[in-house]
């Protein structure tokens, strides 16, 4: 009996000292910092402009009038829109209404003598851009046929607002947008002494510096410059942050090859594609986050993929 008991009491005491030995283990968890993978750019120091986009609307400023001479019916018609004509070209032609008469009487061809036709000419060369009347229309002394615009008045008329005007300049080259992306270098030429009541703008003419075959009421879009820097240092815009109210701006700078650091920032004039940073200082040789830094965290370990802008 006595040797069961102590039998029991050894295997009593290992399972405790197992149970001692099992509880006396720490489990380790170590913590793997996740570096994220970023691209890089340099600030660059070159010029920079700020611009104000604005419309303008191509059109003829003198056209001519082609009219009848006479009272009757259109005869036959010479020309088309898109046509071009010299001075003195003939336009269409017109019948009296007593020929037009005898032309539809019944009376032998030979009494049809008199047969009232006049020919009326272009008073000046040009585009046509309007045909009025269509042949056998009867028309009035001096009623409208058909509009010839100049073609050397063609011009953009640019709308500008009249607390904007300090920034248009006579004589300053510019560009104009189309609407099919093609661009058209023009320059504004003449203020107009007319402001439009309604939207208090004060219209401008640009005239293309370039010959290009662009129809009447088009409308193309033009930027004017507002402010301009010629040694700005500048970031490409991706690299700058903003929070959700626009109002804070920062970039994430390299310290080293694995860790990027929270810098605010104070911007100047911006582009579709550059920001001038004003504050802090910044030196061509400083590294910043380009790709990678949306979400970023103060002090956040990266790993360079590739080095843009070096």
């Amino acid at each position: 009996m006595s040797t069961i008991n102590s039998f029991t009491i050894l295997m009593l005491l290992s399972a405790a000292l197992a149970a001692a030995g099992c509880g006396g283990k720490k489990e380790v968890t170590e913590t793997v910092k996740v570096k994220v993978p970023v691209t890089i750019t340099h600030p660059v120091i070159g010029p920079i402009s700020e611009a104000m986009r604005l419309t303008a609307t191509s059109s003829y400023q003198r056209k001519n009038i082609a009219s009848a001479s006479l009272q009757g019916y259109i005869f036959r018609i010479d020309v088309a829109i898109g046509d071009h004509v010299s001075k003195g070209q003939p336009l269409f032609i017109m019948q009296t209404k007593e020929a037009h008469a005898l032309t539809n009487s019944t009376l032998p061809d030979s009494l049809k003598i008199f047969s009232g036709k006049v020919t009326i000419v272009a008073p000046a060369s040009g585009i046509i851009t309007s045909v009025l009347r269509q042949t056998g229309d009867y028309v009035q002394d001096g009623e409208q046929v058909c509009i010839i615009a100049d073609i050397g008045s063609f011009a953009f008329v640019l709308s500008v607002p009249y607390d904007q005007i300090r920034f248009v300049r006579i004589g300053e080259a510019c560009e104009l947008l189309l609407p099919d992306s093609s661009r058209l270098p023009g320059r504004i030429t003449k203020k107009l002494s007319t402001l439009d009541a309604a939207s208090q703008t004060q219209n401008y003419l640009i005239t293309p510096t370039s010959s290009a075959s662009v129809p009447e009421n088009i409308i193309a879009q033009v930027n004017l410059s507002t402010r301009e820097k010629s040694h700005a240092v500048l970031l490409p815009k991706q690299a700058v942050l903003t929070d959700e109210t626009m109002q804070n701006f920062w970039v994430m700078q390299l310290k080293n090859d694995s860790m990027a650091v929270k810098v605010p920032i104070e911007k100047g004039i911006e582009t579709d594609d550059s920001v001038e940073i004003t504050s802090p200082a910044m030196s061509i040789e400083d590294r910043y986050i380009l790709t990678g830094n949306y979400g970023m965290e103060d002090s956040a370990l990266v790993t360079i993929s590739k080095k843009s802008g070096e």
